[in-house]
C-alpha cells in the first residue's frame, strides 16, 4: 500500500496431542477429590486464515520492525478418547466461535526485496510465532 502500511493473508495451523493414565488425574469436587480411574488421550487442531494490517514502525535496508492487526476465520476442533469407551466414548466438538482477531509486533529480515523471514509476538495463532514473507 504504502511505504508504511501494509496488508496480507496468513494461514495458520496448530495441533496439540496429549495422554493421560488413570492413576494421576483427580478431580476436585465441593465434597472432595475424586480419582479419576479411567486413562486417555486427546487432540486439539486448529487451522486459521487471516486478513492483515501492518504499520512500519522502523524500515532498514533489510529489517523491518512493525505492529500488526487482522481478523478472519478460525476454525479449531477438540477430541477426547477414554479409555473406558463404554461410559465415556469419543467426545468431538468445536472449541469457541470461528472468528480470529490478532494484535502483534514484529520484526521481518528481508533476504532478497521480495522474500524474508518474519518472528512475532503477540495475541495471535500463538503467542510467538515465525515464518516467511512475501512481497510483491
Amino acid at each position: 500500500m504504502s511505504e508504511k502500511f501494509s496488508m496480507g493473508i496468513t494461514y495458520g495451523y496448530v495441533e496439540v496431542q496429549g495422554s493421560w493414565t488413570g492413576t494421576e488425574a483427580n478431580y476436585i469436587y465441593q465434597w472432595g477429590s475424586v480419582a479419576d480411574l479411567n486413562s486417555g488421550s486427546f487432540s486439539v487442531y486448529s487451522t486459521s486464515i487471516v486478513g492483515r494490517f501492518n504499520w512500519s514502525l522502523m524500515k532498514k535496508e533489510k529489517v523491518e520492525v512493525y505492529v500488526g492487526a487482522g481478523a478472519g476465520y478460525i476454525i479449531e476442533n477438540i477430541s477426547e478418547n477414554i479409555v473406558d469407551e463404554e461410559l465415556y466414548g469419543v467426545e468431538k466438538s468445536q472449541l469457541g466461535q470461528p472468528i480470529s482477531v490478532e494484535g502483534s509486533f514484529g520484526i521481518r529480515y528481508y533476504v532478497i526485496p521480495s522474500l524474508g523471514f518474519y518472528t512475532e509476538v503477540g495475541i495471535a495463532k500463538s503467542l510467538f510465532q515465525v515464518g516467511l514473507v512475501f512481497g510483491f
